[in-house]
């Protein structure tokens, strides 16, 4: 509720807010909708609150996703030596290796592919967004 921002052009507002959306993380999740995701997290994280990573996995759930999931271990700080080390972890690299988590195709139903900048970005399934037609969208 900033009340500086009452009084800024609203022109001017949208311009500078459009300069950010590349760090606007969650706007680009539903690009992992297809992708298996398993975000790990210490619960004691003082770098970067584990709500960003409940959050992220929350939010492509919500899109669809079918492979996302969260490992938050409590206790743990950002960094710890044991971050890789736990069967959660094993088992899903284990699926990669193996090929049995695979990556669903779009075919034959709709996607999203969002990007802010369109040279700093790749494709999806195959689709690539040359140019945006409004900044940020």
């Amino acid at each position: 509720m900033s009340r500086s921002g009452h009084y800024i052009d609203p022109a001017l507002r949208a311009l500078l807010e459009s300069s950010l959306t590349p760090d606007d993380n969650d706007l680009h999740l539903s690009n992992l909708v297809d992708i298996p995701v398993l975000a790990i997290h210490g619960g004691d994280d003082r770098n970067v609150p584990a709500w960003h990573s409940r959050e992220s996995v929350s939010i492509l759930q919500a899109r669809g996703a079918k492979n996302a999931t969260l490992q938050e271990d409590a206790g743990e700080d950002h960094w710890y030596s044991t971050v890789f080390c736990n069967q959660i972890v094993e088992e899903f690299l284990g699926r990669l290796l193996r090929g049995a988590a695979r990556f669903e195709t779009a075919t034959g139903r709709e996607f999203t592919l969002t990007v802010s900048e369109p040279s700093a970005s790749g494709s999806l399934h195959g689709w690539r967004i040359e140019s945006l037609a409004l900044p940020g969208r």
